[in-house]
């Protein structure tokens, strides 16, 4: 996109939804175990991230940061949810509670 617009075009924009997503299956067995039937671990694997360094690392900053759920802005059923705190020492705490901080996610 850069490299674009150093060409002097018009530049115009239209309103898309790309997400990237990970979704734990909490039916997934690894090693006798299932990590992500443990509610601790998937609050913890929300808690750890921050969704503005994803929209950064993936897309460059362009777009907005995701909201962590299934519908963008421009879906008919979306709905503003309260934004996500983001917080790697209580995503630890619970991992460590649920046994898993050492599994390689």
């Amino acid at each position: 996109i850069d490299v674009m617009d150093g060409l002097g075009y018009v530049k115009s924009e239209v309103v898309t939804m790309s997400t990237i997503v990970v979704r734990p299956n909490q039916l997934a067995e690894v090693d006798g175990k299932k990590p992500y039937a443990d509610k601790r671990v998937r609050q913890a694997l929300a808690m750890a991230v921050d969704n503005n360094v994803c929209l950064e690392l993936g897309y460059g900053g362009r777009g907005q940061p995701a909201e962590n759920h299934h519908v963008g802005p421009v879906h008919p059923e979306y709905a503003e949810l309260p934004a996500r705190k983001v917080d790697p020492a209580a995503a630890k705490a619970l991992m460590e509670e649920a046994g898993m901080l050492d599994f390689l996610h």
